[in-house]
């Protein structure tokens, strides 16, 4: 029995060696946090097993205190009391043993409910950590989608820059191009205007030279004839000329004239017109008028007759005061008669008069049209004279045509070559605008290549950060690989625990079978011994208790680290990287740490 109880491990070490696999693990996989997706579908799937492990240990206690308990229940009911001193004081003893042993259960049995308690935590931690864990995978990739797209950008913008570099490059050679047919330009407009001047001063020695040709062919004229007839020809010249002058100036007032009696003969004629218009209104009304006369004397004819054969009273009024007679009526008819004909035969008079004042006015402007054409005739013949004089003049000057048109055409061409200048001036400028805004795309691009490639090297420091952090994890595997094994080493103590607990059953059923006292004393102490073992295994569960809260504690730091590195990347603006320095606890040779005072489960420290 005393070998049994040197491989025999405490009930609660057994239960929390399970936490300490799960702390393991966790250490193991923490490490991993920002790995790739299949490592943390593992890291998953090992928490998911621990925690069916840590289950299924639990029902395994509870089952080994409900048939403990059956134990001391049944042993309670079939020991048998001894009735000497003796016997009431083993009694005694072993009540108090059996009070003990409840206290003790129901402390153990509150320790196993706050390691339920902290299983459900453990549960909701689980499943905080598979939430963000789907979270951190979500932002993972889209932080690797950001990189390939800045990567496609930055590959974009340096294609970019490329072609703006070979455009700036062309436009360079096109800007010189330009400069260098503008310098041809203007030195072609230089050597035309240096041609403009030659061909003016060409024309004005041309001119010069016809004066000096006029003024020696006048000299000569008067050289080869006499002085005399030379003066007389000079005279009739000068005259000639003064009188062509004075023919042209009469020339131009007698158009004016002309133009001008025109306009009045005209003037004239719209009034004769109307005057004609009016005049025969005027013979119409006096038509009317003579018409109304005879219509009126022949009324007047028949009012006499008709006085004459009747009463006159018959066909008047009766008027109370006036009572006038038939010669009256018929003086006051005839008075209006005379003084409508004598208003009628005045404006017929003042017609008549002003017809023959217009009449002598046209026979006047007539002659005077006359005039005009028989001066216009002359004029038109001095014009004539006057034209093939002119003629012979620009036959004279017909040698200077050809030059004149040259410098038309040189001045056209100079002005073609100002305006074709003028458009590459502009070209020029719209050019160097270009090269401008291209400068200033290059230098975007440039800034934006230079912050990625800032951004691509703090994903670079990240990336081996996390190396020497998987290669700080890796130093870890053989501590795993012994807390493996001594987890199982642990399971064969609890399958020999377990063999010894049934021995022991069936020992103590013997025991109380017999009647010895000295093998029932025998028995009560190593129902002691088995007591104090019991302490000794509440004070390891309290330890591993203590130490499975640290671990908790441990791994809440640890995912407080993880987040301030994820809150870190989301930060992260492809410019610099803000990285959060985990700090793990790490077990010093595998030995058990004190936990903090707070998370302490109380319970005996030395025996009773």
């Amino acid at each position: 029995m005393t070998e049994g109880h040197k491989v025999r491990r405490p009930l609660g070490e057994r239960m929390l060696s399970n936490e300490e696999d799960i702390y393991r693990d966790l250490k193991e996989l923490g490490f991993h946090k920002d790995a790739a997706p299949s490592d943390n579908k593992d890291y998953v799937k090992l928490l998911e097993r621990h925690l069916f492990e840590a289950k299924r240990q639990l029902e395994r206690a509870k089952a080994k205190i409900e048939r403990r308990d059956e134990t001391i229940k049944r042993l309670s009911q079939t020991r048998q009391l001894p009735t000497d001193y003796k016997a009431d004081d083993l009694e005694r003893k072993l009540e108090d043993l059996t009070n003990q042993h409840s206290a003790l259960k129901a402390k153990y049995q509150n320790q196993v409910g706050d390691l339920e308690l902290q299983n459900m935590k453990l549960q909701e931690e689980l499943d905080l950590l598979r939430s963000f864990h789907r979270s951190s995978q979500n932002e993972l990739d889209s932080l690797r989608k950001r990189q390939t797209q800045t990567l496609m950008r930055i590959e974009e913008l340096k294609e970019s820059k490329e072609r703006s570099d070979k455009k700036r490059e062309e436009l360079k050679l096109e800007v010189g191009k330009l400069k260098d047919q503008a310098k041809l330009s203007s030195k072609e407009i230089r050597a035309l205007k240096e041609e403009v001047r030659q061909v003016k001063a060409a024309n004005d020695s041309l001119e010069e030279t016809i004066e000096a040709c006029t003024v020696s062919y006048c000299a000569l004229h008067r050289n080869t004839i006499r002085i005399e007839k030379y003066r007389v020809l000079e005279q009739s010249y000068l005259e000639t000329k003064s009188e062509l002058w004075r023919w042209k100036l009469k020339s131009e007032i007698d158009t004016l004239d002309l133009e001008r009696k025109k306009m009045e003969a005209g003037n004239l004629r719209e009034r004769l017109k109307a005057v004609e218009d009016e005049r025969m209104v005027l013979k119409a009304v006096i038509k009317d008028i003579k018409d109304d006369q005879q219509a009126l004397r022949n009324e007047i004819t028949e009012f006499a007759l008709t006085i004459g054969n009747g009463n006159l009273w018959d066909f008047v009024a009766d008027f109370s005061e006036v009572t006038p007679t038939p010669q009256d009526v018929l003086s006051i008819t005839l008075n209006h008669i005379n003084f409508s004909s004598s208003y009628y035969t005045q404006q017929i008079e003042t017609l008549n008069s002003a017809n023959k004042s217009f009449t002598s006015k046209l026979s006047t402007t007539t002659s005077n049209l006359t005039i005009c054409q028989s001066v216009l005739a002359d004029l038109r013949r001095e014009h004539s004279v006057l034209r093939t004089r002119h003629s012979a003049l620009e036959k004279a000057h017909e040698s200077c045509d050809g030059v004149r048109e040259e410098l038309l055409a040189t001045e056209k061409e100079c002005m073609f070559r100002g305006q074709r200048i003028e458009g590459l001036e502009e070209d020029l400028q719209r050019m160097e605008i270009k090269s401008r805004d291209d400068a200033e795309k290059v230098k975007r691009a440039n800034e934006l290549v230079i912050r990625a490639k800032s951004a691509e090297q703090a994903l670079d420091e990240e990336i081996q950060h996390l190396h020497k952090a998987y290669i700080e994890a890796s130093q870890y595997q053989e501590l795993y690989n012994d807390l493996h094994e001594q987890h199982e080493m642990i399971l064969a103590r609890e399958a020999a625990a377990i063999e010894e607990a049934e021995w022991l059953a069936m020992h103590n059923a013997e025991l109380v079978g017999h009647s010895n006292d000295v093998q029932k004393v025998s028995y009560v102490e190593g129902v002691r011994r088995e007591m104090a073992l019991v302490k000794q295994e509440l004070a390891t569960t309290r330890h591993l208790l203590n130490n499975a809260n640290d671990k908790v504690q441990t791994l809440e730091n640890e995912i407080a680290a993880y987040k301030s590195v994820d809150a870190g990347l989301d930060g992260l603006n492809l410019v610099t990287s803000t990285r959060t320095r985990v700090v793990r606890r790490q077990p010093e040779g595998g030995q058990l740490t004190v936990s903090k005072i707070g998370r302490s489960v109380s319970g005996p420290n030395g025996r009773h």
